[in-house]
């Protein structure tokens, strides 16, 4: 467990250096605090790492299923960076297009890299006695609900937070948004290709964090 947790650091630290590094470069050149809100992001990215490591660490039953549920919320959060992309369009004078999409390729590549360790230790400590196909239905599970999360967080504009804090409107934002948006492109297009894109992430990611 060490040894992939200093890899995952390993990979993660200097991308996450570098990304604050511009963000804070950019504060002193332009004189402009529209990417402040990345760190924000980020910091929600690194969550579901340090709490799968607590429910690696945990051994009360309830506590364990709790810091489970509490990973499964927060997980859309790093993958979420990808979508920041889209402010691009509406940040900075035109000449800094270049400098804004290498500082959000970075938070984006920390979002990527955590998204995929996390899922990676989740699932192998969920599933690590049974048979590869369970692991394999529950990366489907994840990664198909964990885009429901990121439309909803992206579009919807909801918080991880918002299902302890406001339960009972939450669920029923999320059914009246699947009643509303199952058939509308944006919708289909975020669960689909968000899905693709985890499992393809994870299934890529997995090889470098359990080679020998």
């Amino acid at each position: 467990m060490k040894n992939a947790y200093r890899t995952y650091f390993s990979l993660a630290l200097p991308w996450v250096v570098l990304a604050l590094v511009m963000n804070l470069s950019r504060i002193f050149f332009v004189k402009e605090y529209g990417y402040l809100y990345m760190n924000w992001n980020l910091f929600l990215a690194l969550v579901p790492v340090f709490l799968v490591y607590l429910y690696e660490k945990e051994h009360v039953p309830f506590l364990k299923f709790l810091t489970f549920v509490l990973w499964f919320l927060f997980f859309p959060n790093a993958v979420y960076l990808v979508t920041d992309f889209i402010h691009l369009r509406a940040s900075g004078p035109d000449w800094m297009l270049w400098y804004d999409g290498m500082m959000l390729f970075l938070y984006a590549s920390v979002g990527v890299l955590s998204s995929s360790f996390s899922l990676m230790r989740m699932k192998e400590s969920v599933f690590h006695s049974f048979h590869r196909i369970n692991r394999g239905v529950f990366l489907f599970i994840v990664s198909i609900l964990s885009s429901f999360g990121i439309y909803l967080g992206r579009y919807i504009r909801m918080n991880s937070w918002d299902m302890f804090l406001h339960p009972v409107s939450t669920l029923q934002q999320i059914v009246d948004t699947i009643g509303d948006k199952y058939a509308h492109p944006v919708f289909l297009m975020t669960i689909v290709f968000f899905t693709m894109f985890t499992i393809v992430m994870e299934i890529s990611f997995e090889k470098i964090f359990n080679r020998k």
